[in-house]
């Protein structure tokens, strides 16, 4: 199925109208047997057309889901690296592209490859395209201040964050908000250890619950770092150990391991 998926979205507006033809045709065929009225056929052809016209974001979906399940899972950004990378090698929709490039940046990011993943996020430009949702620009602003924190770009990682708060704000849905507040409680808690409130950033970190290996380790690396700050090493020797037993082939498994060499 992958080489289907991956035709789909090289060859877009035929995959549209192949998926539009098929959908077409199974619809007319049962409302043709329903003895159905005409505005009622020709409405839903309308709405076969429309969802024909997802079909390469669905194609896309169904490339990175299995990936993007590794990274979380089994803390492997290998296979979310190599699939975005075919496929940003493709013509895609500026939506789609952005999309892509932001998964891909993750993988970067979770190689240990700063620099590269601040400039690709620099240069996907988020803004400039009006259809891209509010939760889709949070998580962006989330990951570049991240990045900037990391490479010590504080200024920067500050007006990130205040973009952060604006979208979480003009966010109402109750059970989206719940999924975006882990990401958004971890870009407050570097916000707080950039200011040197080690505490305020502790008191962030530990109500977060780990929804899988990933976010765990990340939780792990976050809280152990403050704990350094603050001179608390057991602690901080937990949170590396664990980065280091649990994070495979993440970025973050050498680094608590150099923490722990230096400072423990």
């Amino acid at each position: 199925m992958k080489k289907v998926y991956i035709w789909a979205v090289s060859h877009r507006p035929l995959a549209i109208l192949a998926a539009a033809g098929v959908l077409c045709g199974i619809y007319g065929g049962l409302f043709y047997l329903l003895d159905s009225p005409f505005w009622l056929v020709a409405l839903g052809m309308v709405i076969c057309l429309l969802l024909a016209g997802v079909t390469p974001a669905l194609c896309i979906n169904k490339l990175i889901l299995p990936a993007t399940k590794a990274l979380n899972e089994q803390c492997d950004p290998y296979p979310l690296l190599e699939v975005t990378g075919e496929l940003l090698q493709k013509k895609l929709a500026p939506s789609l592209r952005q999309l892509v490039l932001m998964d891909h940046g993750a993988a970067l990011a979770n190689l240990g490859q700063r620099q590269d993943y601040y400039d690709l996020l620099k240069n996907i430009h988020i803004d400039q395209y009006a259809g891209t949702l509010p939760s889709v620009k949070l998580v962006y602003y989330c990951n570049l201040a991240g990045v900037c924190t990391e490479l010590g770009k504080y200024v920067e990682a500050d007006l990130c964050t205040e973009k952060v708060r604006m979208f979480f704000a003009d966010i109402k849905n109750a059970k989206q908000r719940a999924q975006l507040q882990t990401p958004v409680t971890l870009c407050e808690a570097d916000a707080c250890y950039r200011k040197k409130d080690y505490d305020g950033a502790l008191n962030l970190l530990h109500p977060i619950k780990a929804e899988h290996w990933h976010a765990a380790v990340d939780r792990a690396m976050a809280m152990a770092k403050n704990y350094l700050a603050v001179g608390q090493k057991e602690y901080a020797r937990e949170g590396l150990q664990f980065a280091v037993d649990h994070g495979n082939r993440l970025c973050s498994v050498q680094e608590a391991r150099k923490l722990l060499e230096e400072n423990l």
